[in-house]
């Protein structure tokens, strides 16, 4: 039992040695750059919609706080909704021979998250 613990423990202070450093970047970044990011126009769901496409939910959430502060339109969010790829990419990815079955469902939701922005 304290095997499993200590092996929680040490996952855990790996995770937040990357995450303590990356979130102190991301904190003195953004306040520079907030006022500079502007998605807006026709080409601005194309953009949001490619880079929801990639498996993070992080960027919904990027995208939520870029909507909050009028940086993108409310197509845009949507269409960045409608794209996020969620945990079922890796797990295809991983999956070797299952890799290729992922493209159809990423053209999908490129095409209803562009349809939608």
């Amino acid at each position: 039992m304290g095997e499993v613990f200590l092996d929680a423990l040490k996952d855990s202070l790996i995770v937040l040695a990357f995450l303590v450093p990356v979130n102190i970047i991301i904190a003195l970044i953004e306040p520079r750059l907030a006022g500079k990011i502007k998605l807006k126009g026709k080409a601005a769901p194309l953009v949001g919609v490619a880079v929801g496409l990639f498996p993070q939910c992080g960027f919904s959430v990027v995208a939520t706080d870029l909507y909050q502060k009028r940086h993108i339109t409310v197509g845009t969010l949507l269409g960045v909704y409608l794209a996020t790829s969620d945990e079922a990419l890796p797990i295809f990815l991983s999956a070797g021979e299952k890799a290729l079955d992922i493209l159809p469902i990423l053209a999908f939701k490129f095409a209803i998250g562009l349809i939608v922005g």
